[in-house]
């Protein structure tokens, strides 16, 4: 008789561009958004929602039990690095800031997480806000 292990792990990632520099439009949204989903479900962590603002990027997923979270953040990051750099509308090379910020969510949580991490271009815009997931400067 085989046993299976289940686990119900959200978690709540956030990184931001190389010196937080201003250089994610709100045009290139639905291509991160692309790219990002589509790493997460290679990686078996399916996305469930993804929002940036022009210097970070919002990401919650269901991380799979076997999957190292810093392995997923990886790839997310190096993939969408790689094909924003390469999108005909991209002027440089997009390089992420070393390192991310993390947290695990409960699941009953996930509905009003998503629809802060999916309107962060109207939280962010014409302000900046400083966040729990910063560092002090």
């Amino acid at each position: 008789m085989s046993q299976r292990s289940i686990a119900t792990l959200v978690v709540h990632i956030v990184w931001s561009t190389l010196e937080r520099r201003l250089l994610l439009p709100h045009d290139l949204d639905p291509l991160l958004r692309h790219v990002l989903s589509e790493k997460a479900t290679v990686m078996r962590s399916p996305l469930i929602a993804s929002g940036c603002a022009s210097d970070h990027v919002h990401v919650v997923a269901k991380l799979h039990p076997t999957v190292p979270l810093a392995d997923l953040v990886q790839r997310m990051k190096g993939a969408s690095a790689y094909e924003l750099s390469r999108s005909r509308h991209w002027p440089v090379p997009l390089r992420w800031q070393e390192g991310y910020w993390a947290e695990s969510v409960t699941p009953s949580s996930v509905p009003r997480l998503a629809e802060y991490v999916e309107s962060q271009r109207t939280r962010h815009e014409g302000h900046a806000l400083r966040e729990r997931w910063m560092t002090p400067e």
